[in-house]
């Protein structure tokens, strides 16, 4: 059986530039991070509104939240890729799911930057 060509799955302009976007929010993510948050000994990584913070670590598991966006990133556009073969529409649903869902991880990283001021 024959796979789809990779270079024509990046030729649909949908799917390339939600690659790029999801990238540069990525990218955004980890920039944000490393400016907004000084390396400390214990830092916040959780809050919630009845119990407080409820989770500490240290500033590499902060940097575990854009780590695990390009893993999502990678994940993402590997289904979309063999799903684009044959459903076209769930291929490209992943494609574009993958920068709201980077969105996301960068409204946390704001939140938790917000945390440890």
């Amino acid at each position: 059986m024959r796979r789809f060509p990779v270079r024509l799955f990046l030729r649909d302009k949908l799917v390339l530039s939600s690659l790029i976007t999801a990238m540069a929010v990525n990218a955004a993510l980890w920039v944000y991070l490393f400016w907004a948050v000084k390396s400390a000994e214990n830092i916040f990584l959780h809050y919630t509104i009845h119990f407080g913070v409820d989770l500490v670590g240290t500033y590499s598991d902060l940097l575990m939240l854009p780590l695990i966006g390009l893993v999502l990133i990678l994940l993402n556009f590997i289904i979309a890729y063999f799903l684009y073969d044959n459903l076209k529409r769930l291929g490209l649903l992943m494609a574009v799911a993958t920068p709201l869902i980077q969105a996301f991880l960068l409204m946390e990283g704001f939140f938790l930057a917000f945390l440890n001021r």
